[in-house]
C-alpha cells in the first residue's frame, strides 16, 4: 500500500512540472494619458514550464466590448519566448500578446471589464483595465492629432448608383519630418470605390497658426446600398518628431544641432470616418428604358455611311457625354426592326478634351440592312436619373435615313448557242505523223532490270534500334535529373514549408466552404489566404498582415477586385478577432470573394 501511495505522490509532483503554468494580464500602455495622445490596450498570455518550451496558440479572438466613447481598432499579434537559468534551474517562458489601438473621444475614465478566455483547454480570468484621459495642459506640446490628421471632403447624401469624387486630405505639420505614407486602406461596404494610393497632389496650407503639408487623394465612389453608410480611411504616416525629449538622456547644455538629425523615424496610424446618407431611387415615374444610369448626360447618334447595299453592314454609333456612373452604363437597346439585323455593341471611352469633369462613352453597333430602299435606323431611347432635380429624364434620338440599294448579281449563266462546226481541213487532220530520230529513241520499249533483294542489315545497326537507344538514354538522364532535383528540394526548408502550406491551404479552404457561420468562415478563409501566400513565397506568412498580403497580389490595377476582397476579408476577420461579436453575414455570399482571391494568389 505504501509503495502505491508513494508512486501516486511522485506522479502528482511530476505532473506539476510537466503542466505549464498559464497566466493572463491586461493593461493600457499608459494608464493616464492626455486627450489626443496615442495609447494601446494590451492582452498578454504567458506560459511557464520547467521541463520544455511550452506551446500556446496565438490570440485569435477576444470577447471584449468597447466602453462608450472608447474606440478599439487595428489589432495585431506578437509572440515572445525566453529561456532563463537561475541557480541551475531552467525556466521556459512564452508570451502571446494582442495589441489594440485605443482612441478616446473625450476626457474621462474608460474601463474594459474582466472577461474569460480559454487557452489549451484551460479557462483563464483576464482582469479589468482602466484608462484615465485628462485634459491637455495649456503649455503642453501639441498632440499627435493636432500635428497630423485626416479630413474627408464628401457630399452628405447620394442616390443609389450615383458616383461622386471624394477628396481625402492628409495634414502633416512642418514640425513632423515626413518620410513617407503607406498602408492606405479604405473600408466602405456600401460603396464601390476606384482609388490609386500612389496618385496624389501636394500643397502647403496655414491653419490655426501652424504650417501644414497637405497630401490630397481623389477617390471615385459609387453608392450601392441605401441607408447611412460609413466610409473608413486609414493611412500610416512615417515621420520623425524633432524636439521630443527623451527621459534619462537630457543634456545639461540643452539640445544639440544633431539631435533632430538622429531622431528615429516612427509610424503613426491616422484614421478618419465619414458617413454618407444614401437615398433609394424613386419608383414613381421610372421609365421602362431606365437601366441604372445616374447623373447628367447628353446623347448624339451618327453613322459612318449614308448609302449601302443589301447585306453590306454600316456602323451606327451612340455617344453619351456628361457626368455620372459611366462604368455601370450599358449600350442602349435598339428597338426591333424588320429592316435591320443589329449586333451587340462595343463600348469605347473617348477623350473629353479640356473639360476634366465630363466623360464621354461611345457605343458602336454593326447593323446589316435586310432590304433595299430608303430605310431608317431604329429609334433610340436612353433614360437616366438626375440627382440635382431628383427626376428621371429620357433622351430620344431621331432615326437616320439610309439609302440601301439592291445587291448586284455577279453570276454569268452558261451560253446556250450551238457549238461552231469545225472546218473540213481541221476534221481531216491526220491523227499520226512520222517521228523524228530523237522521238523514236525516247519511245523505245523500256526494259527494266531485274529486282534484287537489298543487302541484309544487322538488327543492331537498324534505324529503329538507334532511335530506341536514344530515347532510353534521354529517359534515363531525365529520371536522374528529376531524382536529383527532388532530393535537393526535400532538403530545402522553403520547399518543405511550401508543400506543407499547400496542404493546409486546401484543408482551410474546405473548412471555409463548409462553414455554417460567418465567424467560422472568416477564420478558415484568412487561414487559407495566409497558407496560400506561404506556398507561393516559400516564407512563413501565417501571421501576415493585410499590407504584406496586398504586396503579394500581382498587377494591382488589373486585380483591383481581388484587393477589395482581401481588404474586406481581413477587416471583417480583424473585427471578429477583437470584438467577439458574431456577424450576421451568410457565409455562402462570401465564398466567391475567397475563391477570387485564392485564384489571384
Amino acid at each position: 500500500m505504501k509503495p502505491l501511495i508513494l508512486n501516486i505522490c511522485l506522479l502528482c509532483i511530476a505532473a506539476q512540472f510537466v503542466t505549464a503554468e498559464l497566466s493572463v494580464r491586461t493593461r493600457f500602455s499608459q494608464p493616464r494619458v492626455a486627450l489626443g495622445n496615442p495609447v494601446q490596450y494590451i492582452v498578454e498570455i504567458t506560459a511557464i514550464d520547467a521541463a520544455s518550451q511550452p506551446n500556446i496558440p496565438p490570440i485569435t479572438s477576444l470577447p471584449i466590448q468597447s466602453p462608450p466613447g472608447l474606440r478599439l481598432r487595428n489589432g495585431r499579434n506578437s509572440s515572445n519566448s525566453q529561456t532563463r537559468i537561475v541557480n541551475g534551474q531552467t525556466e521556459y517562458r512564452i508570451t502571446q500578446s494582442a495589441t489594440i489601438d485605443a482612441i478616446p473621444s473625450a476626457i474621462g475614465s474608460y474601463s474594459i471589464p474582466a472577461f474569460q478566455i480559454e487557452v489549451n483547454g484551460e479557462t483563464l480570468e483576464a482582469p479589468a483595465a482602466t484608462l484615465q484621459v485628462v485634459e491637455k495642459a495649456a503649455d503642453a506640446a501639441p498632440t499627435l492629432d493636432e500635428l497630423t490628421f485626416l479630413e474627408v471632403e464628401a457630399p452628405q447624401s447620394l442616390y443609389i448608383g450615383q458616383s461622386s469624387k471624394i477628396r481625402l486630405n492628409l495634414y502633416v505639420a512642418d514640425r513632423m519630418r515626413l518620410s513617407g505614407v503607406g498602408n492606405f486602406e479604405s473600408t466602405a461596404d456600401g460603396f464601390s470605390m476606384i482609388q490609386d494610393p500612389n496618385k496624389y497632389s501636394e500643397r502647403r496650407l496655414l491653419r490655426n497658426g501652424r504650417d501644414y503639408r497637405v497630401l490630397t487623394w481623389e477617390i471615385e465612389a459609387t453608392a450601392l446600398t441605401a441607408g447611412r453608410q460609413a466610409l473608413n480611411f486609414q493611412i500610416d504616416v512615417s515621420a520623425r518628431m524633432p524636439g521630443k525629449a527623451k527621459s534619462g538622456n537630457q543634456s545639461p547644455f540643452g539640445r544639440s544641432l544633431f539631435d533632430d538629425f538622429f531622431e528615429p523615424t516612427q509610424r503613426y496610424p491616422i484614421d478618419k470616418e465619414h458617413t454618407i446618407h444614401v437615398l433609394p431611387l424613386p419608383e414613381e415615374n421610372k421609365p421602362p428604358s431606365f437601366d441604372g444610369a445616374v447623373g447628367r448626360f447628353s446623347m448624339e447618334v451618327f453613322t459612318d455611311l449614308q448609302e449601302t447595299t443589301v447585306g453590306e453592314p454600316i456602323m451606327y454609333s451612340i455617344r453619351l457625354t456628361g457626368e455620372g456612373n459611366f462604368d455601370r452604363i450599358q449600350g442602349p437597346v435598339l428597338s426591333e426592326s424588320p429592316d435591320w439585323k443589329p449586333y451587340s455593341p462595343q463600348a469605347v471611352m473617348e477623350d473629353s478634351g479640356a473639360v476634366e469633369s465630363t466623360t464621354t462613352k461611345r457605343f458602336d453597333y454593326v447593323m446589316t440592312p435586310l432590304r433595299a430602299g430608303q430605310i431608317k435606323t431604329p429609334a433610340i431611347q436612353f433614360a437616366y436619373f438626375d440627382p440635382q432635380t431628383a427626376a428621371y429624364v429620357t433622351l430620344q434620338a431621331p432615326p437616320i435615313p439610309i439609302a440601301v440599294q439592291a445587291a448586284k448579281s455577279t453570276f454569268t449563266p452558261p451560253s446556250s448557242a450551238a457549238p461552231t462546226p469545225k472546218s473540213q481541213e481541221e476534221s481531216e487532220q491526220p491523227l499520226s505523223r512520222s517521228l523524228t530520230r530523237e522521238e523514236a529513241l525516247m519511245t523505245l520499249d523500256y526494259q527494266p532490270r531485274e529486282k534484287t533483294l537489298p543487302d541484309t542489315i544487322h538488327p543492331f545497326q537498324s534505324n529503329s534500334f538507334r532511335m530506341t537507344q536514344g530515347f532510353l538514354f534521354l529517359l534515363l538522364v531525365a529520371t536522374a535529373l528529376y531524382l536529383r532535383r527532388r532530393t535537393r528540394l526535400l532538403e530545402d526548408p522553403h520547399f518543405l514549408l511550401s508543400r506543407k502550406a499547400r496542404k493546409a491551404a486546401k484543408q482551410a479552404h474546405k473548412e471555409a466552404i463548409a462553414a455554417t457561420t460567418a465567424s467560422e468562415f472568416y477564420i478558415a478563409a484568412l487561414s487559407a489566404v495566409r497558407h496560400t501566400a506561404t506556398a507561393r513565397t516559400g516564407r512563413d506568412q501565417s501571421n501576415a498582415t493585410m499590407k504584406e498580403l496586398r504586396a503579394l497580389i500581382p498587377n494591382p490595377e488589373k486585380n483591383s477586385r481581388a484587393l477589395d476582397a482581401l481588404q474586406k476579408l481581413c477587416l471583417q476577420a480583424d473585427a471578429l478577432h477583437f470584438s467577439g461579436k458574431e456577424p450576421s453575414t451568410d457565409p455562402k455570399t462570401l465564398q466567391p470573394l475567397l475563391n477570387q482571391l485564392l485564384e489571384v494568389l
